[in-house]
C-alpha cells in the first residue's frame, strides 16, 4: 500500500515556495537559510512521499514501514477477521486485547485502502 500522492505533491511545492522564499530574501542581502533548509527537506520528504511503501498485509502480519530509513514494524495475527477498521483507524486484535495500528485512510492511497478493506473483509 503506498502514500497518497496529493501528500508527496504537496509536500514538494511547499519546499520550492520555501526555497525561493529563501532566494529572494539572499538576492537582498539578507540570510534565509533557514528557509532553505525547510524547504530542501519538505522536498525530501515529499519525495518520499511519493516513493516508499506505506504498509504490506501478508496473510499473518502486516509490515508498517517507517518514511525515513529502513525501519519496520511488523504487527501478527492469525487471520484477517482480527484486523479491524473504525473510524478510518486500524486495529489488530488479540487475544480479546485491541492493538491500535499506527495506519490511517486519509493518508493511503485511495485505490490501495479500498484494496486493502476488500482483503480484511474477504471480498476480494
Amino acid at each position: 500500500m503506498r502514500y497518497k500522492k496529493a501528500i508527496g505533491v504537496i509536500n514538494i511545492v511547499l519546499g520550492i515556495i520555501f526555497s525561493c522564499f529563501y532566494f529572494v530574501i539572499a538576492l537582498n542581502g539578507k540570510s534565509g537559510s533557514t528557509l532553505l533548509t525547510i524547504g530542501l527537506v519538505e522536498i525530501m520528504f515529499g519525495v518520499l512521499f511519493l516513493t516508499r511503501t506505506y504498509f504490506v498485509v501478508n496473510e499473518n502480519n502486516l509490515i508498517l514501514h517507517s518514511i525515513l530509513g529502513p525501519a519496520k514494524t511488523t504487527y501478527q495475527f492469525q487471520s484477517f477477521k482480527d484486523i479491524k477498521v473504525e473510524n478510518n483507524k486500524v486495529a489488530i486484535f488479540k487475544d480479546s486485547k485491541s492493538r491500535s495500528i499506527p495506519i490511517s485512510a486519509w493518508m493511503a492511497d485511495k485505490k490501495d485502502w479500498l484494496s486493502f478493506l476488500q482483503k480484511i473483509n474477504g471480498t476480494s
